[in-house]
């Protein structure tokens, strides 16, 4: 009797003990513990200036793939290493990014239940490889310090509906049940690079940027070059070339011309051509919309940095796989031109803004937007910065002291300006030397707009000028001037460099860019 209960004790303890075990790994579901974050801040104790690195990844279901985006503070910079240190000089939306996870407060809890992360939209994407659970994918935000240390780390989920129809979210802390309603700047977490980057690439004067330069005029020369020959001077086609600017206290448009043999001719601008270029071209220079950007061969990006005379030829070579070609001889000043025209900005300050457009990237079918890839350049124009020439006395005289004291200034002036230009130019060719930029087709088309009714045999119109000008009207009300007939004893230069400029209409003689 005691052998037999001895033995069932023992057989007892170790079932108890079997059950134990299998109770410990047994993956039952987590317990949660109640959250007291309602009413209070998802988190605390950072501020904007402690953040150094900002990193948001979201699943593109449009192109089943995780999309990422990473900018590191460098100083007083904001840069995207990915793009080795592209400059991420889009401030409003860095700040947007930043304010959005700080001082988010909890209004209510949804959630303790794991399980319903997915109907909440709050499932990192980073486990985006997992078919069952794409469809509950969220946005993810990290904000760190200079340690690398999360000062906060956020996955935003599907829109709630609410009474007050403030833009509320789920939202939940990483490697945390609990999915809280929170209000949130979704449109914060972009990934797209064009997003944190400003796309008043030129740097014009504009609302958001009131010490901006400011244009003068603005040169669209609209040719093509075919890119299979791209170096035969054949393969280009002129369309047309327009000045704008600055027409009797009004903005208008200062010359259209069409080729005529090797020559240009003067015509005279219809409604439609006049708004596409003085409503579409102008409006359209502080907002370059640039979703990348693709480093130069650094020995051209390194001699652009400080252009000077062609002495190595070869030294632009890599630039034909994006639809550009040198067309300067040896010891002349640097030119360029491109497969998609050019445009010239001149500045108030004396600068020209030389802009090259390339070859097209993307695919339609592949489902990418159309890009053309884009050169920038900028030069002093020493033809806006002419040197006062000395005063002559009379004969058997010398120069009165007014005479010099007034010379002394004017050359002092004169120096002032080009100090002034050489040192912007300096600083643009810094920013845009290492760079192809790869511009929006959409903005392209823009900027350079395909004129219609264009006459097709000008040159009957080349043969005498107008009798009498009369001063046309642009399209809001600013008075555009009578073209003139251009010169036919020499061809215009064509391979020249160009640019493009402009904005809404000044009271100025200068031209200012739309905000």
């Amino acid at each position: 009797m005691n052998r037999s209960i001895s033995a069932t004790l023992l057989l007892g303890l170790a079932a108890a003990i079997l059950a134990g075990i299998a109770a410990l790994f047994y993956p039952w579901p987590q317990e949660v513990q109640q959250s007291g974050k309602v009413g209070q801040l998802l988190f605390e104790g950072f501020t904007p200036s402690q953040v150094r690195t900002i990193e948001i990844s979201r699943y593109n279901s449009d192109r089943q793939a995780l999309e990422r985006i990473q900018l590191q503070r460098k100083g007083e910079r904001w840069v995207i290493p990915a793009t080795a240190d592209f400059n991420a000089n889009n401030a409003v939306q860095v700040a947007r990014a930043i304010n959005a996870v700080l001082d988010r407060k909890v209004l209510e809890k949804i959630s303790d239940d794991q399980q319903d992360h997915l109907k909440n939209g709050v499932i990192d994407p980073d486990q985006f490889q997992s078919a069952e659970v794409r469809s509950g994918l969220g946005r993810r935000i990290t904000l760190k310090d200079r340690n690398g240390q999360a000062l906060a780390d956020l996955i935003v989920g599907f829109p709630l509906q609410n009474a007050e129809q403030q833009a509320l979210y789920c939202v939940r802390i990483p490697g945390e049940p609990p999915v809280y309603s929170v209000p949130f700047d979704l449109e914060a977490l972009t990934t797209r690079f064009q997003d944190w980057v400003d796309p008043n690439l030129l740097g014009l004067r504009n609302q958001q940027n009131t010490a901006g330069q400011l244009p003068s005029s603005v040169i669209v020369d609209a040719y093509r070059i075919d890119t299979s020959r791209l170096s035969d001077p054949a393969a280009k086609t002129r369309l047309y070339r327009a000045e704008l600017g600055e027409v009797e206290g009004g903005l208008g448009i200062r010359r259209l011309e069409v080729p005529a043999a090797e020559s240009w001719a003067a015509v005279t601008p219809n409604e439609t051509q006049k708004r596409l270029l003085l409503e579409s071209t102008l409006r359209q220079l502080g907002n370059w919309t640039c979703p990348e950007v693709r480093l130069k061969a650094k020995p051209l990006a390194d001699f652009l940095k400080s252009p000077g005379s062609v002495n190595d030829p070869a030294l632009f070579g890599s630039m034909a796989e994006f639809g550009f070609r040198q067309t300067a001889a040896n010891g002349s000043p640097v030119s360029f031109a491109g497969a998609g025209g050019q445009l010239t900005i001149n500045l108030e300050t004396g600068v020209k803004l030389h802009a090259w457009f390339g070859t097209i990237t993307g695919s339609v079918q592949s489902g990418t937007k159309l890009n053309r890839y884009l050169l920038l350049l900028a030069e002093v124009d020493r033809d806006a910065l002419q040197e006062p020439v000395a005063p002559t006395a009379a004969e058997g005289g010398q120069l009165t002291d007014e005479q010099q004291r007034t010379y002394q200034r004017d050359l002092d002036a004169w120096k002032a300006k080009v100090k002034t230009a050489e040192d912007l130019v300096a600083e643009y060719n810094r920013q845009f030397a290492p760079w192809y930029y790869a511009l929006s087709d959409e903005v392209y088309q823009r900027l350079m707009p395909e004129l219609s009714d264009l006459p097709k045999s000008p040159a009957a119109q080349t043969d005498k000028a107008p009798a009498s000008p009369a001063v046309d009207q642009a399209p809001s009300g600013e008075p555009a001037p009578q073209v003139e007939k251009t010169p036919q004893t020499e061809p215009a230069p064509t391979d020249d460099k160009g640019g493009s400029g402009g904005g809404s209409v000044d009271n100025s003689k200068a031209l200012t860019t739309a905000g």
